[in-house]
């Protein structure tokens, strides 16, 4: 179940990135890789890929410390 968990919030962060391009939603992640495709900016689409990127390691690795001290405490 714990990986599951890690695996779900990773993915969760992802699919919000994908509808906030989807919905085009103001002052978001989403726009900012929108308006870089639009306007064929690489560079920037590389930096959000890489921000996401982080931001999902990040996201995964708090999961998993959380779900380890949960287990521990049980």
């Amino acid at each position: 179940l714990i990986p599951a968990v890690i695996t779900a919030s990773g993915f969760a962060w992802k699919a919000e990135i994908a509808a906030e391009i989807i919905a085009y939603t103001k002052n978001s992640i989403g726009q900012g890789i929108n308006d870089a495709k639009y306007y064929m900016d690489t560079s920037t689409i590389f930096a959000w890929t890489v921000v996401i990127i982080a931001l999902s390691i990040t996201l995964e690795a708090i999961t998993a410390y959380v779900m380890r001290r949960v287990k521990n405490e049980s």
